[in-house]
């Protein structure tokens, strides 16, 4: 230890380390994250006497703090993180292994949790970064005693850095990992997971577990067989009777569908996108327009303009229950679960979100017991919902010849235009979609200007021409700007009437431009759904979910048409029966943002496939271990503690995270700008070699019929033919049957 108290000395007098003496007592951990792990002060085993607590906020100096909170200047950040490794090695290396800094224990947590290794854990612990394995194991023993304390006491732990003050909001997802170490390799583990996503709260001290002395915890328990009492499968008795037969509950009420307005920056966005301003315009006028090329793509375009300021949220993960989410006994389970945290939460209804594979039980649930439900609000996961929407679109664009061009264009593989279609894959098939819908935009605004004169629309276009220009060089404050000239004096509004009018005598006179208004209509919708949650827009969240009802109907989406149905009629009573969670959803508090920037806040299952589920594809978990019932039970215990410190590590030695509204939006690098707007431009090339469809206003004598766009095959099934221009028209019609029979005769 002479060395490290020489450097330790010499940095004493370096204007950057007037602190160093209490630097081993500065808190690592972020606030929103871990909080201060009183797991850290342990008894040394060889002396038996109790170490002080390394990071105590109680008898922290004054210049620590302030170095503390510089931490959120991100030039300075890389610098202090090599600090505290220095400086926490010294301290470890000093107190020769028994006093054990932060870094120390998480980083063990972290080998661990990666590669299960003993070895690099001792490797390590020899060079001074890391505690011994013992230690290791001492403490992962504690961590699963701590929580069968809280789980006893509490009946559901709540991670000890959330607050039942703050506003909740809870997920459940099924949890699978498979195990290759069985003797068929083909072992499968099936859990449910439940995550809580928090109000960050900024005013609030900072909070810690208890201590180790507090609880009377004893690391020597190393035998844990026993369940917590929240992950005990609950009986659930199934009904006698059919679903079909099963009244609906009194409380339901079909209600009619709110009246929404959605504003102009939508679409004014979607102009500059996409609507080519004339060169001839251009050059009479002396203006300076940029290429479409030059043009964010539809997020980042979003991320520029969204004035919405949405809080921030931290993640706190439950114990995990160990059995299928497939089962109603599971579901009805997590349900009590998630009631019993509700009545212990400040907030009257704690809402909780899942996808379309468990929504469908609790719905079941729902209709035998109501009364669950007076705490809690089961809410359709809008992640898995656009999925399923992707789907429904990319069926409808089956057989046009679309994919061909994207093929044709090496715009995708073979392989991967099947997941754009089918919507397997979420960013994808966004993405290829999304390409399809601005090429055919495109080729309306060319058919457009052959019709109408620029004069007409002079002084909106030089506005466009300027806002086009804010958003080419990313500037989020003049975009904004252009954005409230534009909507104060109108000046696009001419246009975008003549445009729509436009697009509807295209309709009339052309089958394939009727074809491709039907499908802008159907990823209008989508989009409009990803934007309720990008922005926290509760209003148009629920006139989105149900604009898709009929799609889904029309889609074949018969699971979805159900689910997405019954939680449309939640959501339009949601402000007669839970008027206090509706208040809080028009803050746009039924989305997470876990970090800074505009325009990226997600809709909770996706949140939670971002957290629990990405570990659980990887080669965590109990891989190799699903043998020892000891471990199992122990990992199924401290699972959401572990993880909880590994992901506080990652967030802490990750320099380059800016802490700053202004984050740009990852839509907004060149990479991505190049890459979609190349993908457009190949779009619109195939469509446009092929005939411009949007001409026939301009060329009366131009072929109007139904066709392959790559092979140009005429389409002859007059019935086919009739279901797919009609589809929209047709799939309301159908799904309103199905909602007066299902809702409306069953609640009048």
């Amino acid at each position: 230890p002479t060395l490290p108290l020489r450097i330790s000395r010499k940095c004493m007098g370096c204007p950057l380390f007037p602190f160093s003496a209490h630097f081993s007592r500065l808190p690592i951990l972020p606030h929103h994250t871990l909080g201060k792990s009183t797991l850290i002060k342990q008894r040394d085993s060889s002396s038996g006497q109790s170490d002080n607590n390394i990071i105590d906020s109680d008898n922290m100096e004054d210049e620590g703090q302030e170095i503390y909170s510089s931490r959120k200047n991100s030039n300075l950040k890389p610098k202090l993180i090599l600090a505290q490794s220095l400086f926490q090695t010294m301290f470890y290396s000093v107190n020769r292994g028994r006093k054990k800094p932060p870094m120390h224990v998480m980083l063990a947590h972290v080998i661990y949790d990666k590669c299960k290794g003993k070895g690099l854990i001792t490797s390590m612990n020899r060079l001074g970064f890391c505690i011994s394995y013992p230690e290791y194991k001492r403490y992962r023993n504690l961590l699963c005693a701590y929580t069968k304390v809280k789980g006893e006491n509490d009946h559901v732990p709540l991670p000890s850095h959330l607050t039942v003050e703050q506003f909740t909001v809870a997920a459940i997802d099924n949890f699978d990992h498979q195990d290759s170490s069985s003797l068929s390799g083909t072992k499968a583990n099936h859990d449910t997971v439940t995550v809580l996503f928090q109000s960050v709260d900024n005013d609030h001290i900072e909070r810690r577990k208890e201590k180790v002395s507090e609880l009377n915890l004893s690391c020597h328990t190393i035998s844990f067989h026993d369940k917590l009492p929240c992950q005990q499968l609950q009986y659930y008795q199934h009904p006698q009777n059919s679903k079909q037969n099963v009244p609906l509950p009194t409380e339901f009420v079909a209600s009619p569908n709110p009246n929404y307005e959605d504003g102009p920056t939508n679409k004014l966005l979607s102009v500059a996108r996409n609507i080519r301003v004339p060169e001839t315009f251009i050059g009479q006028e002396k203006l300076s327009c940029p290429q479409l090329s030059a043009i964010p793509p539809w997020a980042g375009l979003h991320g520029l303009a969204s004035t919405k300021n949405l809080e921030l949220k931290q993640v706190g993960f439950l114990p995990i229950l160990p059995h299928p989410i497939t089962k109603t006994e599971t579901v009805y389970t997590t349900l009590l679960n998630l009631r019993s945290i509700a009545t212990n939460l400040v907030q009257e209804t704690l809402p909780f979100i899942c996808d379309e594979g468990v929504y469908h039980i609790v719905i079941d649930i729902y209709m035998q017991n109501p009364q669950l439900f007076d705490m809690i609000f089961p809410m359709l996961g809008t992640f898995h919902m656009a999925k399923g929407a992707e789907r429904c679109a990319g069926k409808y664009l089956r057989g046009s010849g679309i994919e061909d061009g994207l093929i044709e264009m090496e715009v995708f593989g073979p392989k991967v235009v099947e997941a754009v279609l089918g919507g397997t894959h979420y960013y994808r098939s966004f993405k290829g979609l999304s390409v399809v819908e601005e090429a055919i935009i495109r080729l309306k605004s060319d058919a457009f200007w052959l019709t109408h004169s620029t004069e007409k629309y002079s002084e909106g276009l030089k506005l466009l021409c300027q806002l086009k220009t804010s958003l080419a060089d990313l500037s989020s404050k003049r975009v904004k700007q252009d954005i409230e000239q534009l909507i104060a004096i109108n000046a696009l509004g001419g246009f975008l009437d003549d445009f729509e009018r436009f697009s509807i005598e295209c309709s009339q006179k052309s089958e394939m431009c009727l074809y491709f208004e039907n499908y802008l209509k159907i990823i209008g919708a989508i989009k409009n759904l990803v934007r309720a949650d990008r922005e926290g827009d509760f209003l148009l969240h629920i006139q989105t979910v149900g604009e898709l009802c009929s799609v889904f109907t029309g889609g074949d989406g018969v699971h979805y048409q159900r689910c997405a149905s019954f939680y449309h009629e939640l959501l339009k009573s949601l402000k007669n029966k839970h008027p206090t969670l509706y208040a809080r959803f028009l803050e746009g508090k039924f989305v997470v943002k876990t970090k800074p920037g505009s325009f990226n806040a997600v809709a909770g299952d996706m949140k939670l496939e971002q957290t629990i589920q990405r570990s659980a594809k990887s080669s965590h978990g109990i891989i190799g271990q699903t043998r020892s019932l000891n471990y199992v039970t122990q990992w199924q215990l401290i699972y959401h503690e572990v993880l909880g410190i590994c992901n506080a590590f990652w967030e802490i030695i990750n320099p380059n995270e800016v802490q700053s509204e202004t984050y740009l939006h990852h839509n907004l690098s060149k990479s991505q700008i190049l890459e979609i707007n190349s993908a457009t431009e190949k779009v619109y090339d195939f469509i446009s070699d092929r005939g411009n469809p949007y001409y026939c206003i301009k060329n009366p004598n131009l072929n109007v019929t139904l066709k392959n766009i790559a092979s140009q095959i005429l389409a002859t099934d007059n019935d086919v033919k009739d279901k797919i221009l009609r589809f929209h028209e047709l799939s309301l019609a159908k799904f309103n049957d199905f909602r007066t029979r299902v809702f409306v005769e069953r609640t009048s």
